[in-house]
């Protein structure tokens, strides 16, 4: 178990995916507590009932959102890919919990539903860690399994040696944003570019050496002058010659790419996976 809480999980960038996800976790907590009442709730002799459980719900959706959009960029170290796991993601799901717990708890009290004690805030919190922690568990883990047979990578076949040849055909050119500065190789010699803030390192072989180029230009405008399908954007920061990849490995965070001339794989964006994974399979 404890080696399954430290295998590497996505760390997902807020998209339009964490509103609906908070909207429908506010909703299955609305429809939750009134179909089923739980927690004395069918005893509740208040003529707003319906109103309360739904002001839970509305408080769910709310809280979810501001820790996505406002927590989440304020701790950004915490959700680095690098280093975010399966058990960090339980962490950040039970943070969660404890922070709509508190929020319901204010809500309680505005209703005169709890008084301010510590065994009130307790219940407050048992209550709602038990709403929320089985289905957070049981997501997590399904998207984990999920992900990683998403992943897979042993279907896949990859070149054991490659020839960077310095044949002058598929000769590539790509020019920077002043129009003057450019960089010349042959497309089988280049391994990856990497958008280095206002500028693009273009990384290749030649005699078995690597080589870098810096110029002057975006990542965007550089892919919009190569034409080989082989050479692909496969992340925001990078473009990569799949004909180079020797190997690719796959976890739940996405797929590697590695070079035989290179240590550090370049990883693979979730949007570009079919792109790339299309290559690989046979």
């Amino acid at each position: 178990m404890l080696k399954l809480l430290r295998e590497p999980y996505p760390s997902k960038e807020v998209t339009n995916e964490n509103i609906i996800s908070s909207i429908v976790t506010g909703a299955f907590i609305f429809l939750f507590l009134k179909f089923f009442q739980p927690f004395g709730i069918n005893n509740w002799q208040y003529p707003k009932k319906d109103l309360y459980l739904f002001i839970y719900g509305l408080i769910a959706t709310l809280t979810m959102l501001f820790n996505f959009f406002i927590i989440k960029k304020i701790y950004t170290k915490w959700f680095e890919e690098e280093g975010y796991t399966v058990g960090k993601h339980i962490i950040w799901s039970i943070y969660m919990i404890f922070s709509i717990s508190i929020f319901n708890y204010i809500f309680s009290l505005s209703i005169g539903l709890m008084s301010i004690d510590v065994i009130s805030v307790w219940n407050m919190f048992f209550i709602t860690f038990l709403v929320g922690v089985f289905p957070t568990v049981f997501f997590t883990l399904t998207d984990y399994l999920y992900q990683l047979k998403k992943y897979d990578t042993k279907t896949f076949i990859t070149k054991k040696n490659i020839n960077f040849g310095e044949s002058s055909i598929n000769q590539i050119v790509l020019k920077a944003e002043n129009g003057k500065d450019f960089f010349s190789t042959n497309s089988e010699q280049l391994l990856y570019i990497e958008s280095s803030d206002n500028y693009a390192t273009i990384v290749y072989i030649n005699d078995n050496k690597i080589f870098k180029k810096l110029l002057r230009s975006s990542l965007n405008k550089l892919d919009e002058q190569i034409s080989s399908t082989k050479i692909i954007r496969c992340h925001r920061s990078y473009i990569v010659n799949l004909n180079a990849i020797i190997k690719i490995t796959g976890n739940a965070q996405g797929y590697k790419l590695f070079f035989h001339v290179l240590e550090s794989p370049i990883p693979v964006a979730r949007k570009f996976t079919n792109l790339v994974s299309a290559h690989f399979k046979k």
